[in-house]
């Protein structure tokens, strides 16, 4: 398995964060990122909107200076890469090589297969550590088209923006794919997590419940969506703000999904677009160098509608499909549908987690991927990765908690 630049950029926030008890600047993960993949300072800078001088004099030399403490080892920006993987896979023997002192393993049971185990060895707790391990690797598995048009609109002009979630069947992992794409939110851990289930009976009769629920999230007391809007808007000043509304489409009327949108978000974009903060692009000012770090960075605000039911029908909603010339953010963006996984997706992926994942289901990948598929239904993300935590000895329903917060 190769480190990737992912991998890498949630290496250095742990240490960073380790470090100064805070994460990443907007302005430092430029710099990684940049330097991870090659570029100059001036192509950072005009990348990500700061003077290409003040990275190289200023803000670079002191983020290697910050990194190189945290990681106790020098490291710059012609280093970054060898300097990181070392590390990443330091760490990675080390919890291996902790946990096979903790709980040795003289077999493993599961559906692939039998192999005698010791009584002792079946009651033996996994380390978290190596429940860790696979999580990771599971975030790596499929949904790579979804992830790929979020990320391009977080590298995009716009901090605002909304997105449709969809699969082809309840067990797709909607909510696997939202959680994976909250964790890419800039500065999430001071974000403002609005969560919301739709249903027939908030929506009964009119969507006046849905203004009232959602207005008491925001802090007021009932309230017209012009209301929630502003008062959502003047919450995104300080922090990034995410709005999730989750909820089995086809319980819900057409009519009432539109004016979600035309009614709330449609509102709520554009104030925040034409907000002076969100129109102002260091681009344009290029001179103001060090001025710019201390102003207060564009937060992102963001909508998730995720529909849980899978049967694909006609929202009704207005949604493009890709990010082009002249797109708005009062328009959601509906993400690729989720779809089932094939032979390939998992062979490919049980290679790249080699590392990550246990000896017995790496050993005999063709049998593992047969075995996946057959108690998947054919490949349901959803249903794929319970699986792969049963054959990994790891309660899918006790993580589930964990790795869905949202």
């Amino acid at each position: 398995m190769e480190f990737c630049e992912e991998q890498a950029l949630k290496l250095v926030n742990e240490a960073i964060a380790e470090f100064r008890e805070k994460p990443l600047r907007d302005t430092e993960t430029a710099i990684l990122r940049g330097s991870w993949q090659g570029q100059t300072y001036q192509e950072i800078g005009k990348k990500h909107g700061y003077s290409g001088q003040y990275l190289q004099r200023d803000a670079g030399p002191k983020f290697w200076k910050l990194l190189s403490e945290a990681l106790g080892e020098p490291i710059n920006k012609k280093s970054v890469k060898t300097v990181l993987e070392n590390k990443w896979r330091s760490q990675l023997a080390s919890r291996r090589l902790a946990h096979s002192h903790q709980a040795p393993q003289t077999g493993i049971t599961g559906r692939i297969g039998s192999f005698p185990e010791s009584a002792s060895s079946l009651s033996e707790p996994k380390l978290q550590g190596e429940q860790d391990l696979i999580y990771e690797a599971l975030l790596r598995l499929n949904y790579f088209e979804q992830v790929k048009l979020f990320q391009k609109f977080l590298y995009s002009p716009s901090s605002v923006g909304a997105f449709l979630i969809q699969g082809i069947d309840p067990d797709c992992g909607q909510r696997w794919l939202l959680n994976r794409l909250v964790r890419l939110v800039p500065s999430l851990n001071a974000a403002k997590v609005v969560r919301f289930k739709l249903t027939s009976k908030v929506l009964a009769n009119s969507t006046n419940g849905l203004w009232r629920k959602l207005g008491g999230q925001v802090g007021l007391h009932g309230g017209h969506p012009s209301e929630i809007a502003e008062a959502l808007c003047q919450c995104w000043q300080s922090q990034p703000v995410i709005l999730i509304f989750r909820s089995s489409f086809e319980e819900i009327p057409q009519e009432s999904l539109s004016e979600l949108i035309e009614e709330f978000w449609a509102p709520v974009a554009k104030m925040a677009s034409n907000r002076p903060e969100a129109r102002f692009s260091v681009g344009d000012a290029i001179s103001l160098g060090k001025a710019q770090e201390r102003r207060s960075p564009v937060h992102p605000l963001l909508m998730f509608l995720v529909d849980e039911s899978g049967n694909l029908r006609d929202s009704g909603i207005n949604c493009v499909e890709s990010l082009e010339a002249g797109w708005q953010p009062q328009i959601p963006i509906k993400l690729p549908k989720i779809d089932r996984l094939d032979y390939r997706d998992l062979a490919d992926w049980i290679k790249n987690a080699i590392n990550e994942l246990p000896f017995h289901l790496t050993d005999e990948i063709d049998r593992t991927v047969r075995s996946i598929l057959e108690q998947s239904d054919n490949g349901l993300p959803q249903l794929a990765m319970e699986e792969i935590c049963y054959l990994c000895d790891c309660n899918w329903d006790d993580k589930e908690r964990i790795w869905l917060k949202h």
